[in-house]
């Protein structure tokens, strides 16, 4: 387990996703912020998408509103 660990980058941003998964699984804040950081545009892009579809007036609130929602349930739900 040392040798993996000491595999693992000290830089977040270089963490594969393997490694930020196991971070993000083991409940450890840098994990969860690199997953917010790397995957936020994915995940908005993805709530604008479907959003559009049936709702199109939807404000910015509404989007950020959609977007903790999701991340809250990441959280319930044990990631």
């Amino acid at each position: 387990m040392a040798l993996l660990a000491a595999r693992i980058s000290k830089n977040a941003a270089d963490w594969t996703d393997r490694e930020l998964l196991r971070f993000v699984l083991r409940n450890e804040a840098r994990g969860w912020n690199e997953l917010v950081r790397r995957f936020r545009p994915l995940i908005y892009r993805c709530i604008t998408k479907v959003t559009l579809r049936y709702a199109p007036t939807l404000s910015n609130a509404d989007l950020d509103e959609i977007f903790a929602d999701v991340m809250m349930q990441l959280v319930r739900d044990d990631m």
